[in-house]
């Protein structure tokens, strides 16, 4: 009780959660049936089982999914809420296209001829006058042989404030804040940035709450640390509630684009979206951008909330040929180079050091060059002053200190303190245009909804600090955690299956699972160690706090063995080998 005490008058344990209270979950996902021809349909229609639920992938589309096998034929009672709402699912078909009825209480019907091979949309609008409750009948016609798949359900109330913002989250994936052109100026690496910057809030001690992406994304995600092994097998929980669900649920359309595979549905990130874009080659800024543009442009007068995770900057740093025209750098860092240098099998000289930042700088301005893109489209439309944009690195990358490249093995301050940059809407902007003060990436998670204009008591208590230019909070708590096996384990990085952070401005103390507590000073670019006495009396106990409490979260379930394919692409990426 002491030290809980202490470490909540530091300010540390997280805001009471607001709890969603209109977004309806209506059809459970659970495993398809013992159907022979549902079961030789599997592999075309790419169904995945995870833990309780199964996806379906059309194209690049993955959805939450049922499959089933010729016509069928149910009635479903769905709660309305006040002002009514809108009811949305997806269709699609393997081989031929089905016919699709729903008849309302209203005795209506709704006929929609689904494709095959694509989700088509089955959505309208229920009228609350027709009662709290209401009760739909759907039919799907179709060939006996003809497999369907029907995706998750929704209903969102269609009181929507039109005048709301967009909300643009733009993750960009394993980027250092000190090679942005906002932190470091004498670096051209993202001149777009820059200029963004200047309209923004620029935070310069944002802190990421773990040094790899499903750690970082998940609590981004839903304001809380995830408990237990949040290492290859475990996901966000289905239970959790989502910015993209609290966004839907406020009635924004949803989208989203996974760069990397720990931002794909396996690991939980795809709740709450309409649609939501599986990871395909690693340089994917082009498409995302591209995408986000042609759903603004699809549906100009709902707002939106899109989530981009930018995976270019990630190794290998195989530069493709679009990138070596636009910076002029041919010299990239292939995955064979990579491994050696990874796995200390060559060293990283002066020469492999500078051609590995420039290589990195090479995809950075790659990315700038795409949101630039982006940005432009948004004032060309005038839809700028009425967007939120969130810039955020779910963690950071080493490129040759400490004889090291990687990241996700450790919490060092090259990994931990990111990029965040956001620009309101309307030309508010609180001040100052820079916070230099701690910031713990769990309150981004209310931060957003705040800026956005949804009414948080957490989120409106965080604005005002930041427009008052004092701490959130005193202290920033980071964790990371990987099951010890062989292949993990014999990295020369590997230190310890668990570890913990806090720091304040000026200090970090690092503890790991067998008890090794280590100090530094982080008052510089570069972190060094000191001695344990030199920092605060108050960090190491609040660490303590930090533990027991973690101890008592609920701990993440874990979703199965990866497949050979999602080995593969582990493998690929480094992570594993």
């Amino acid at each position: 009780m002491v030290i809980a005490g202490l470490v909540a008058a530091l300010g540390w344990f997280p805001h009471e959660r607001w709890q969603l209270r209109t977004l309806q979950r209506l059809i459970p996902m659970v495993s398809i049936s013992d159907d022979p021809i549902v079961e030789q349909a599997v592999e075309q229609f790419e169904w995945t089982q995870y833990a309780d639920y199964g996806t379906v992938r059309i194209g690049r589309i993955e959805r939450p999914a049922r499959l089933f096998a010729g016509s069928r034929r149910w009635v479903q009672d769905v709660p309305v809420p006040p002002g009514g709402a809108r009811y949305e699912a997806h269709v699609g078909a393997l081989g031929e296209p089905v016919e699709v009825r729903v008849g309302t209480s209203r005795t209506s019907v709704l006929e929609i001829s689904a494709r095959a091979g694509d989700w088509t949309a089955v959505t309208f609008d229920l009228d609350a006058s027709q009662g709290a409750t209401q009760r739909l009948t759907f039919e799907v016609v179709s060939d006996p042989e003809v497999v369907t798949a029907w995706s998750a359900e929704t209903v969102t109330p269609l009181k929507t404030d039109l005048r709301a913002p967009d909300v643009i989250l733009i993750s960009l994936d394993t980027v250092r804040r000190d090679q942005l052109t906002p932190y470091a100026p004498s670096l051209w690496t993202t001149p777009n940035l820059a200029t963004f910057a200047r309209e923004a809030v620029r935070f310069d001690r944002a802190i990421a709450t773990s040094s790899w992406t499903i750690g970082s994304h998940s609590v981004l995600f839903t304001g809380e640390f995830l408990a237990g092994s949040l290492g290859y097998d475990s996901r966000v929980e289905p239970e959790e509630y989502t910015l993209p669900e609290i966004f839907a649920a406020n009635g924004y359309r949803t989208y989203g684009v996974s760069g990397g595979p720990y931002t794909d549905p396996r690991w939980g990130l795809h709740q709450g979206f309409d649609e939501y874009v599986v990871s395909g080659a690693r340089e994917n800024a082009r498409e995302a951008t591209s995408r986000a543009v042609e759903w603004i442009r699809d549906d100009p007068n709902t707002p939106k909330f899109l989530f981009l995770n930018l995976f270019d900057a990630h190794e290998h740093l195989e530069l493709s040929d679009d990138v070596q025209r636009l910076t002029g750098i041919t010299a990239d860092i292939p995955s064979i180079l990579w491994h050696e240098l990874d796995y200390r099998q060559r060293p990283i000289t002066p020469d492999i050091r500078m051609r590995l930042l420039n290589a990195y700088r090479a995809e950075l301005r790659s990315i700038d060059e795409h949101l630039g893109q982006l940005f432009a489209f948004l004032k060309q439309s005038g839809r700028w002053d009425r967007t939120v944009v969130i810039v955020w690195a779910d963690h950071g990358q080493l490129l040759g200190e400490r004889g090291n490249i990687g990241h996700a093995y450790t919490l060092e301050e090259e990994l931990l303190n990111v990029p965040l940059i956001i620009k309101p809407a309307r030309g508010t902007l609180p001040a100052p245009r820079t916070y230099p003060h701690v910031f713990q990436e769990d309150d981004l998670f209310s931060l957003v909804q705040a800026v956005a204009g949804l009414k948080t008591e957490a989120g409106e208590e965080i604005m005002g600090s930041i427009a008052a230019d004092r701490p959130v909070k005193r202290l920033a708590f980071s964790t990371i955690h990987h099951d010890p096996l062989p292949a993990l384990v014999a990295h020369p990085r590997w230190r310890s299956a668990t570890q913990w952070a806090v720091r304040d401005q000026t200090h970090k103390i690092v503890r790991d699972l067998e008890g090794r507590t280590v100090a530094y000073d982080i008052s510089s670019d570069e972190e060094r160690i000191v001695p344990l006495p030199s920092t605060d009396p108050l960090l190491l106990p609040a660490l303590d706090g930090f533990q027991s409490w973690l101890r008592q979260r609920p701990a993440t379930r874990t979703i199965g063995p990866l497949s050979p394919a999602e080995i593969e692409r582990l493998r690929s990426l480094g992570y594993i080998r």
